[in-house]
């Protein structure tokens, strides 16, 4: 009688885990794991009555906890990326919190993170957690209400030893394996490539642009929500810091994620897109969804020429600017856009409550941090507010992204937490941001021409 409780109760923690290993993966990896979602559930009831819940008066020795090992190793295999996961469907309110719960079920130790960029504090953390043991209880009374009683025998082994197969697989795949290319190919100004993949094992899918060899823009599949740190940080900003109905000009366009989101939440938003490649235009349209109207609107130009003609044409003004410029190998915003007058230029076109977002890949630490402390005090001579988001904090000693936000209003108070990135306090900022380099079009004047 005893061993038949114990076979029973392994069935149920199987089903348990089989709940949450097919609903959250399904859920999170919409396609990609679906199908899933059957063999999982037969795979554990299969292993369960292998192991000897069927048949109590067998004794089950070694292969009870053979079949525990193999699936318990398959399953940690499959989930070890259900921080992520779980960051991606708590983003869906109501519904991440009951389907989270499942999730839970497969990995409940990554429950206490929700990814590897943010802090996710203590209410998450405890909401996780809740609906975690939630996810326990429904798996473990599903469980008990299916291994009371069951017939089966060699058809639900062969569907089990099958399942494991294909997990053990898909879990031993390396990293070219975990992506796979679109497309790839030479535009003017760089080497582009689409993929669409994972970024460790268990974590959601999602599709990357990719300019010679640094990935510029990604988003999670089926979500849309975008998938690099910084571009949260900078949706964070739009969303919590503009007024309804805002205007947008986003210099580089990339994957258009943070654009088309923008007019997503906000039916009277508008944005205008400036990109300087063609190509990128062009994926951008066939494989992340950009769609050009009335309310967004694409430039083909390079940045700072386009400042000039935007004003020319008496184009905004604009809300808020995002100026996210990188290319040919650098993670160097281009001189041109850094100046005291290209900032001119940016204030020029903005609304009296505006506001102009970079993202700035700088050190911000001891001397490494000059380029970062050139950019603030140019900013400084042009916008009464200039405020800093470092990635991982400003002693980190190598390079990250810092999102630089300088607006027009300087009494206005500024979110202390973007998606992770906290905003580094003025007056903790070093001598340097008070004594760095002015960064000018032409820093000394043209000598007068010799009579």
């Amino acid at each position: 009688m005893a061993r038949c409780e114990a076979s029973r109760a392994f069935v149920t923690g199987l089903w348990g885990l089989a709940v949450g290993l097919g609903i959250g993966g399904a859920w999170v990896q919409a396609g990609g794991l679906g199908a899933t979602v059957p063999a999982v559930l037969l795979a554990a009831v299969g292993i369960g009555l292998w192991s000897g819940a069927a048949r109590p008066e067998r004794p089950a020795p070694g292969r009870w906890w053979a079949a525990a090992l193999l699936f318990g190793v398959a399953g940690a295999l499959w989930t070890n990326g259900a921080g992520a996961a779980g960051h991606e469907i708590l983003g869906r309110a109501g519904r991440g919190a009951v389907l989270f719960g499942a999730y839970a079920m497969g990995w409940a130790g990554a429950t206490l993170r929700i990814g590897d960029d943010e802090d996710p504090g203590a209410a998450a953390t405890v909401a996780q957690l809740a609906a975690a043991f939630l996810g326990w209880a429904i798996g473990w009374a599903g469980g008990a209400a299916v291994a009371a009683a069951t017939p089966w025998g060699a058809g639900a082994v062969l569907w089990s030893a099958g399942a494991l197969v294909l997990f053990a697989a898909r879990a031993a795949g390396g990293e070219s394996e975990r992506w796979r290319r679109l497309w790839e190919g030479e535009s003017p100004y760089h080497h582009v490539a689409v993929e669409e993949g994972q970024a460790r094992l268990g974590a959601p899918r999602e599709r990357r642009l990719v300019l010679d060899g640094a990935t510029q823009s990604g988003e999670f599949l089926g979500s849309g929500e975008p998938s690099l740190p910084y571009v949260r940080a900078l949706e964070r900003w739009l969303v919590s810091q503009l007024p309804p109905g805002p205007r947008v000009l986003f210099l580089g366009g990339g994957a258009a994620t943070l654009a088309r989101r923008l007019l997503e939440r906000d039916p009277r938003a508008e944005a205008l897109i400036v990109e300087i490649d063609p190509v990128v235009i062009a994926l951008a349209q066939r494989f992340f969804g950009l769609r050009p109207d009335g309310r967004l609107r694409v430039l083909q130009g390079e940045a700072r020429a386009a400042l000039g003609a935007l004003q020319d044409a008496g184009a905004g003004p604009f809300e808020a600017v995002v100026v996210d410029v990188y290319g040919g190998g650098s993670d160097r915003l281009p001189f041109g856009l850094v100046t005291m007058e290209a900032f001119a230029a940016l204030r020029a076109l903005l609304a009296p409550r505006g506001s102009v977002l970079f993202n700035a890949i700088a050190e911000t630490a001891d001397e490494g941090a000059v380029r970062l402390w050139s950019l603030v005090r140019t900013l400084a001579e042009v916008f009464p507010r200039v405020d800093l988001y470092p990635h991982r904090g400003p002693d980190d000693p190598d390079p990250q992204n810092v999102v630089v936000v300088a607006g027009l209003e300087a009494e206005k108070p500024a979110p202390d937490v973007l998606a992770g990135f906290r905003r580094w306090p003025s007056e903790a900022w070093p001598p340097a941001a008070r004594h760095a380099t002015l960064l000018r079009d032409l820093a000394t004047p043209v000598p007068a021409a010799a009579r």
